[in-house]
């Protein structure tokens, strides 16, 4: 298992739940994730409250559940979520994200914080079994593991 068999999932702007946690307060939102040039980005109104909680604590997690063939999979990531301040970037991105204008006339609109992602590790649980596997993109390993479940009476 390896990053570059997961890519497939992040395609379409696929909806995430983002988690964070400020002063021991865990927040979590749906975002819009994109995949361009191999990277995962999404973006945020400066007027949001998520800005302001990224700003204090950058540490994220999201879960990404997606169907296919009428079974799930569970895909779980790690990182950073960094803002991205680079006008050329701005630009390019801005080019890219489908929904750019409903919510933004420029790239240079002080609204428009977007942040690029900077995954640490991911865990995947293909459908219909145990299995799963973690990929530590840090160190560059993937490791298979098994969950036992315990059985109630």
């Amino acid at each position: 298992m390896d990053y570059a068999t997961l890519k497939p999932f992040f395609d379409g702007i696929p909806l995430v739940y983002l988690a964070n946690s400020v002063e021991n307060h865990p927040h979590v939102r749906v975002v819009s994730l994109i995949q361009h040039r191999e990277q995962l980005w999404f973006c945020s109104g400066a007027d949001r409250p998520k800005y302001e909680q990224l700003k204090q604590n950058n540490n994220i997690e999201f879960t990404l559940l997606a169907r296919i063939d009428n079974e799930f999979h569970n895909i779980r990531a790690a990182g950073n979520a960094l803002e991205i301040t680079d006008s050329t970037t701005r630009t390019e991105m801005a080019d890219v994200i489908p929904f750019f204008h409903g919510y933004w006339e420029t790239p240079e609109d002080p609204n428009f914080v977007l942040y690029h992602l900077d995954i640490h590790s991911i865990e995947y649980h293909p459908p219909g079994g145990k299995e799963y596997f973690l990929l530590d993109l840090m160190v560059g390993t993937s490791q298979r593991f098994e969950k036992h479940y315990r059985k109630t009476s």
